[in-house]
């Protein structure tokens, strides 16, 4: 079925809609804006140094999450 945006699948639904027991398939992006992690991609740089706040600008984010089957309690 197609929702009323036909270039995405489904509809759209709050995260609060999924259910224990759906098999989901999550679609993972990445920060356009992010700052590089290491300017000296040679030198290698730990955590501290890095900060966590760079940290964080690199983990994936959800960008949609589309239910393959339903639960069993459905």
């Amino acid at each position: 079925m197609k929702g009323p945006d036909k270039k995405l699948p489904g509809f759209p639904a709050e995260f609060d809609a999924l259910a224990t027991g759906e098999m989901v398939q999550v679609s993972l992006v990445r920060k356009k804006d992010a700052k590089p992690m290491n300017p000296n991609p040679g030198v290698p740089k730990p955590k501290d140094v890095v900060g966590e706040d760079a940290l964080a600008d690199h983990l994936p984010l959800v960008s949609m999450i589309v239910v393959v089957q339903q639960g069993e309690n459905k």
